[in-house]
């Protein structure tokens, strides 16, 4: 793996983990 495919995959890691966390944190607003 090169360098710059590390960087877009842990940007993408980190932007799917705020995304879930949202989610999660919608979710349990809701109940």
């Amino acid at each position: 793996m090169s360098y710059t495919m590390i960087r877009i995959f842990r940007r993408n890691y980190q932007y799917f983990n705020g995304f879930f966390y949202n989610i999660l944190r919608q979710f349990h607003c809701n109940f």
